[in-house]
């Protein structure tokens, strides 16, 4: 007789087993997902990378500057006949390479040519109170040179304007200060001669009646009877009433 194997050991036995295989399926992604040791971030290799990285970065800035400055040198010698015709009391005109960390070729204390970023192209620039602003920009370093030299010459007429018109404002001034002091002087003059007296109401009076009795002499030489007709005109002569008739 053979015997039949028990339905619910064989069950059993499955599931342990099933249970078996996961927990070391859980247990070797537990051991992949645990970091090494060796891949650790550790300081030393983030120096060197971040030392290379700035090093590789202040190259390509010197490569940068470099290639800008011989840019500007180009200019410098370009303009350097325009260099020679300004006089030399014009102290106010630099025409100077700077050293700074981003070159600059300065026409004066306000305006200057420097290289834009595509490390081509020249950019006049000039610094006003309302902000920068762009007087030329070109790759050509003949057009760049005319707009310094149109620049400095517009800069140069306006000084001698400036200069001419301070020059008349100086002699108005003193032509007005001048005429002042006349006026002046002639106001004390007027002041200091002693004033003519003037004829008084009695001589405007006199004169008057002397008018007059000139006026009544004419018409009583003309007709005698004037005065008679005058002193009755003032009431200083009575009425006579005519006589009567006799009968």
């Amino acid at each position: 007789m053979v015997a039949r194997p028990d339905n619910d050991t064989g069950k059993s036995d499955i599931i342990m087993d099933a249970h078996k295989a996961m927990n070391e399926n859980d247990a070797t992604e537990a051991e992949a997902e645990k970091p090494d040791a060796a891949a650790l971030p550790r300081l030393q290799p983030s120096i060197v990378k971040i030392r290379d990285a700035m090093a590789d970065r202040q190259d390509a800035m010197e490569q940068l500057r470099e290639r800008d400055r011989v840019l500007l040198q180009a200019l410098q010698e370009h303009l350097r006949d325009l260099a020679k015709d300004v006089p030399a009391d014009a102290d106010w005109v630099l025409l100077t390479l700077s050293n700074a960390e981003k070159p600059r070729y300065w026409v004066d204390a306000t305006s200057h040519v420097s290289i834009d970023r595509d490390s081509r192209t020249y950019r006049f620039l000039r610094d006003t109170r309302l902000g920068r602003i762009v007087v030329r920009e070109s790759d050509d370093v003949g057009a760049i040179g005319q707009a310094v030299a149109d620049y400095l010459a517009e800069r140069f007429v306006e000084r001698d304007r400036a200069i001419d018109g301070d020059w008349l404002a100086i002699v108005q001034s003193r032509y007005h200060e001048e005429a002042q002091r006349r006026e002046a002087e002639r106001v004390e003059t007027v002041e200091d001669v002693e004033p003519t007296p003037r004829p008084g109401f009695a001589i405007y009076l006199f004169g008057l009646l002397t008018g007059l009795a000139v006026m009544f002499g004419a018409l009583y030489y003309l007709d005698p009877d004037i005065v008679d007709t005058v002193r009755a005109a003032l009431g200083l002569i009575e009425t006579v009433p005519p006589a009567e008739t006799s009968q």
